[in-house]
């Protein structure tokens, strides 16, 4: 089973880009620090009840029109502003 995006996973990654869905994750799974830090072109992120963490930083300097849209509340949230 997925459990985890570690960090730094996706960092500075130019090519990623979204919609990025995680709705069909069936197990509980965490965004950690980083993971997706600087990803220009990543514009949406669809997260479902299973994420539990998203750790620091993790979507933080991301396309300017970047949106995360959450379905269910999170356990923890750290710094993810964008």
């Amino acid at each position: 089973n997925f459990q985890y995006v570690g960090s730094n996973a996706f960092r500075d990654c130019s090519s990623l880009s979204g919609p990025l869905d995680l709705t069909s994750l069936s197990s509980p799974y965490n965004i950690y620090s980083y993971s997706f830090y600087n990803c220009k072109s990543l514009e949406k992120v669809i997260l479902l009840s299973q994420i539990k963490i998203i750790g620091n930083y993790s979507f933080n300097n991301c396309s300017e029109s970047m949106y995360l849209r959450f379905l269910q509340q999170l356990n923890q949230l750290y710094h993810l502003l964008l």
